[in-house]
């Protein structure tokens, strides 16, 4: 989600030479179902939706630095 002239705009890439590379819109957060044990992902969700998603970037500013072990280990989890 980015906010232009005061306004939410919905942000996701569709590239013309590639039409299965569209993504998701919107602000998304990413949810465990500890039942199904599978992921969710959920778009449209409200500021401070709790999410398994980590803020990384935030206004051009970088907010986790994280390096390739990092990486890793969170793959494994």
């Amino acid at each position: 989600m980015a906010i232009i002239d005061g306004e939410e705009v919905e942000v996701y890439k569709n590239p013309i030479t590639d039409p299965g590379k569209i993504s998701k819109k919107g602000r998304l957060a990413l949810r465990y179902h500890k039942e199904s044990r599978e992921w969710e992902t959920l778009q449209g969700v409200p500021l401070g939706f709790e999410s398994e998603l980590e803020t990384v970037f935030e206004n051009g500013r970088l907010v986790r630095d994280m390096n390739f072990d990092d990486v890793r280990t969170n793959a494994k989890i």
